[in-house]
């Protein structure tokens, strides 16, 4: 199968060159996320801002999940299967394209000419892309992928955001690009942190339910090459009696959501779960800084969303369970793991509860929370989307 579909690659590589030849439109915006498979992060944020300010530009979500894109018609926003007539059509005319994961947000193969850019999914902790050692795809294929299969090659899109100048030359190295290529902006998905909005439903409904707890949130990152069974619990320690006789006894509730890619379920030996919640991704509606916006004390291990949480300046404990496992088989780290963890480093769920409590009695991380997020966080206001507009104006 692979030899048959490289085969058709080579056969429609003419028809990639053929598309510079096409008139684009500087009014047609398309927008994709997760391999088409997600309405949701920066390009979400940005299509929605898009939408709601620039009437004159066709802004154009693409996905391969027709409920997604029957949901968006039903709200009045224009959506197309990526693989459509009408999503071809429309990749082969718009003048931009905006992506957070890869070219397969929307369709890789209808967008040469098109001005691209990636926002990315997460300020960069662990290596991505062209740094990262345990990536599979070696050096040497990655230049016949350049030569031969420009429309699925990942390493040549126009523009990247960058959030803070600590990032730029981490971002030219993994995505192999020059400082003029980088925006720096702030994240979309990160102006609705100084932005007034209603709280998702089911943490109102929670917070009525509950008296206004302490909402404690659990968000680790995947492990290996997408890993689905983790066990971030039991290995650890966690002893789900205690913990739950804790978040009543201080009205603590604790969320806990895998990354999407992880479906394992937490395990417990209680009957009650009234204050351990697990939720996913659909509870959210997708939107996970929205719910972020809701969160008292954010527990994660080495995933992005730590730079995300900095910007509310609320207690972060830094969950390390496998730090030196995770950086010898898993993933390096940008940055000396001890040295950024502006909050307590727990090794075991035994010192997690322990650091709740501290925290609650004496938080002595204020100074550094706000020190590092002015150091990895350039700007820290709701006009994240307006900079990327702006900047997108001028370099084109």
């Amino acid at each position: 199968m692979k030899v048959i579909k490289y085969v058709l690659y080579l056969l429609f590589t003419p028809i990639w060159y053929l598309q510079l030849m096409l008139p684009r439109n500087k009014n047609i915006w398309i927008f994709g996320a997760w391999a088409g498979k997600r309405y949701s992060d920066n390009t979400r944020a940005f299509f929605t801002y898009i939408v709601e300010t620039k009437p004159d530009i066709q802004a154009i979500w693409l996905s391969r999940n027709n409920n997604i894109v029957s949901r968006l018609r039903n709200e009045g926003l224009r959506s197309y299967n990526i693989n459509s007539l009408q999503g071809i059509y429309y990749s082969l005319r718009a003048k931009y394209v905006f992506i957070c994961f890869g070219k397969r947000d929307v369709n890789p193969f209808f967008i040469n000419g098109a001005i691209s850019v990636d926002f990315w999914h997460g300020v960069p902790l662990k290596k991505i892309c062209n740094d990262d050692k345990f990536s599979q795809i070696t050096p040497l294929k990655r230049k016949l992928i350049k030569v031969f299969f420009p429309f699925v090659y990942e390493f040549n899109i126009d523009f990247h955001i960058s959030t803070a100048s600590i990032f730029d030359p981490i971002i030219k190295s993994a995505f192999l690009i020059e400082e003029e290529q980088i925006i720096s902006s702030g994240y979309p998905r990160n102006d609705i942190y100084f932005k007034t909005e209603k709280e998702l439903p089911f943490i109102a409904k929670l917070k009525e339910e509950y008296d206004n707890p302490t909402i404690v949130a659990y968000l680790p990152t995947h492990r290996g090459a997408l890993v689905e069974d983790v066990d971030y619990f039991e290995k650890y320690d966690f002893k789900y009696e205690k913990f739950n006789t804790y978040l009543n006894e201080r009205n603590h509730l604790f969320i806990y959501k895998n990354h999407f890619v992880v479906h394992n379920e937490l395990k417990t030996t209680s009957s009650s779960q009234d204050r351990i919640i697990q939720i996913s991704n659909d509870d959210i509606d997708d939107h996970l800084n929205l719910f972020l916006k809701s969160v008292d004390i954010l527990i994660t291990d080495y995933s992005g969303v730590y730079f995300d949480f900095l910007l509310t300046e609320r207690p972060i404990i830094f969950a390390a369970f496998d730090l030196d496992e995770y950086i010898s088989s898993n993933r390096e780290l940008y940055f000396d793991y001890n040295e950024i963890a502006c909050g307590p480093i727990a090794k075991n769920w035994d010192e997690v509860l322990a650091a709740i409590e501290n925290l609650n009695s004496d938080d002595q991380y204020k100074e550094s929370r706000h020190n590092y997020n002015t150091l990895f966080n350039k700007y820290i206001d709701s006009r994240n989307c307006e900079r990327v507009y702006r900047a997108l104006i001028e370099k084109s």
